[in-house]
């Protein structure tokens, strides 16, 4: 099931409607088929590229598969990015266009209405695609709204604010999407109009890989073939997975992360992520349909990988306006490569970046965070810092590169945060957040690999006569061949793509050479391992290249 992902709509499945009819799809349908469903009381839908979709009876049975139904899931976040900067330097969207996927738009509110350029609804098969969710509307907003009211001391101006949109309504009002109604837009977008990046913030079931055999998925692929960037929320399941249709090979798969760049504990981080955007409280417009009063502009702000999405699509609307003859594949390449990284491979390439995407160059504040210590003391950790002048410092921390921990200090330049309760035999992560008086802020996260220290467990053992040298790493192709030099007995390498490192490959016998092949690695992937040695008496060393881990990457 489909459905735009909001932080109210974490689950992507709910029970099948008990409704009188039913939509059907018939993949590479012929002429005998579709007569015989209409002989059976069904009515074609939509005659798509390869299949056709049907609305039949419930009780109607034949070769067809039902189709799925997919969920949907401010200025603060525009100076996140950098969109004010690009502004700045008067790029704001002119002449570029995106095409949305959604519940449709409120294409009369004052934020929106000089943008529409027209639209379908492909629920009713009219040419009004109003909105009575308020979802469409709201992402809408995030790429080209005017910024015209202010709302508690803030605007809600889009990304691109002088971009156009074409609005392609695929989900009613209650936020279901039906799967041939989809693939039915894009056909449309594809065939009938010129937008160059299509914003589609809806998703169904969660893959772990590239997920191209899904029918929607490979409609996608299908869409990107055809020259369009296609940018998809990741989902809201806060898993090690990607949601259909994000997980396509050729979308932008897009997750969340909050004010501070840190992940959202609810979105999705699988290794199809490609990049992430602001998602957390972002203000934007809202259909005053789905409010109720259609005398007022409304106005709300919404959480989820939905919101961050058009920030993406709003980024590369600016892209647009400088480099108006940029493929799909630029505007990608360039997406991922300005990417502010922030290391892990939670977050993809990395936070999106308006300014760094059009050529803007990273503007040096003063603020500098250096002298980084880290003192351990049984279950606790002393981490001091300094800085060229008064700051009040956030630093952020966790047993994983996620950080959902925060420690502050006042103002002042010498700095120190304890951290207590920590678990041993656990590595823990940590960056720095600075923020003068001035208001400027600086980050110090090692570069995006993030700083880290681990809590040793306690030895009931005397130190073993044991010892890891000589590690190597060999690629070729898929496999990796990892070698090293040791007096034990049995060797554990614990490996995989994430510091969990869930694989392991033993390697027995009291050879000094030892190795081990791993397999069906992805390129691209950055693998992360530690080796552990056991010698006859039990005695143990682990070589963890002191808590920071060996890595390479496929």
């Amino acid at each position: 099931m489909f459905k735009p992902f909001t932080s109210a709509d974490w689950e992507t499945a709910i029970p099948v409607s008990l409704a009188k009819t039913k939509r059907v799809i018939v993949d590479s349908p012929d002429k005998a088929n579709i007569r015989l469903l209409e002989e059976r009381g069904c009515l074609i839908r939509h005659a798509l590229e390869s299949s056709a979709s049907l609305e039949c009876p419930a009780n109607v049975k034949g070769p067809f598969r039902e189709s799925r139904v997919f969920m949907i899931a401010d200025d603060r976040s525009n100076v996140q990015i950098g969109a004010d900067r690009a502004w700045a330097m008067n790029i704001t969207g002119k002449g570029a266009k995106v095409v949305i996927l959604d519940t449709g738009a409120d294409y009369n509110h004052t934020e929106l209405n000089d943008s529409y350029l027209g639209g379908y609804d492909f629920v009713e098969n009219d040419t009004d695609p109003q909105d009575e969710n308020g979802h469409g509307t709201h992402v809408a907003g995030i790429i080209t709204a005017d910024g015209v009211h202010t709302i508690d001391g803030m605007t809600a101006r889009g990304v691109a604010p002088d971009a156009g949109f074409y609005m392609l309504k695929v989900c009613n009002s209650d936020g279901f999407c039906e799967e041939d109604d989809i693939m039915a837009a894009m056909e449309y977008a594809v065939n009938r109009l010129d937008a160059k990046v299509m914003s589609i913030s809806l998703g169904g079931e969660n893959f772990a890989d590239s997920c191209d055999s899904d029918p929607l998925a490979a409609k996608v692929k299908w869409v990107a073939d055809n020259g369009i960037l296609v940018v998809i929320a990741a989902g809201n399941s806060g898993k090690d997975v990607i949601s259909t249709p994000a997980c396509a090979s050729k979308a932008v798969a897009v997750g969340a992360v909050d004010a501070n760049d840190i992940m959202t504990s609810w979105s999705n981080y699988g290794k199809e992520l490609d990049i992430v955007a602001p998602g957390v409280s972002i203000l934007s417009a809202y259909s005053c349909l789905a409010a109720g009063d259609c005398g007022y502009y409304w106005y709300t702000k919404l959480s989820g990988t939905s919101m961050a999405t058009p920030h993406v699509s709003g980024v590369a609307a600016l892209l647009l306006e400088k480099n108006p003859d940029y493929t799909a594949q630029q505007l990608k390449d360039s997406l991922f490569s300005t990417a502010k990284k922030l290391g892990g491979r939670f977050s993809g390439h990395g936070r999106v970046d308006a300014f760094s995407a059009v050529g803007g160059n990273s503007t040096d504040n003063g603020l500098e965070i250096y002298n980084i210590t880290i003192a351990l003391s049984g279950r606790a950790a002393t981490i001091k810092w300094q800085t060229n002048a008064e700051s009040r410092d956030t630093l952020f921390w966790g047993p994983d590169r996620r950080l959902r921990k925060k420690a502050y200090t006042g103002y002042s330049t010498e700095k120190e945060a304890r951290l207590s309760s920590l678990v041993p035999g656990r590595t823990y992560y940590f960056k720095i957040q600075a923020r003068d008086r001035n208001g400027n802020v600086e980050m110090e996260d090692n570069g995006g690999l993030l700083y880290n220290f681990a809590i040793h467990k306690p030895s009931r053992k005397s130190a073993p006569p044991l010892s890891i040298s000589n590690i190597i790493v060999k690629l070729d192709g898929n496999t990796a061949a990892v070698s090293w030099l040791s007096d034990g007995l049995t060797g554990i390498l614990s490996w995989g793509p994430d510091t969990q490192m869930r694989q392991k490959n033993y390697v027995f016998g009291p050879s000094k050479q030892r190795s081990t092949l791993l397999t069906s690695l992805h390129a691209g992937t950055t693998y992360y391992f530690k080796i552990q040695e056991t010698d006859w008496k039990g005695n143990a060393v682990i070589d963890d290249n002191n808590g920071m881990l060996y890595n390479f990457t496929a």
